[in-house]
Order: C-alpha cells, then structure tokens, then sequence
C-alpha cells in the first residue's frame, strides 16, 4: 500500500510539472497541441489535458 501510495505520488508530481510547463505556453499560443505531443508521448499528454478537463 505504501509502495502504490509513493508511485501515485510520484506520478501526480510529474503531471502537475507537465501542466504548470505545457499550460501557459497552450494558452499563450506558443505551443500547439501538435507541437505538444512531439515533446511529451502521447500518455503524458493524454493525463495532462485530463487533468485541465477536471480542474476546470
């Protein structure tokens, strides 16, 4: 259980690094989603805009 809680720990750390660097620059234009799935794979995109999805 520890193990499981630390991995979604980790997990949700790297996705809120992927939204607070990929948020701004998709607002702004600076970046577009074609654009951000050549820098992230496609999952880590998937969970980020997931995560937009939900926190709106």
């Amino acid at each position: 259980m520890k193990v499981k809680f630390s991995a979604n720990s980790e997990q949700f750390q790297n996705i809120t690094t992927i939204r607070d660097t990929l948020l701004p620059k998709l607002i702004s234009g600076e970046i577009r989603l074609k654009k951000a799935d050549q820098l992230f794979d496609a999952v880590a995109l998937y969970k980020f805009i997931h995560l937009i999805i939900t926190c709106l």
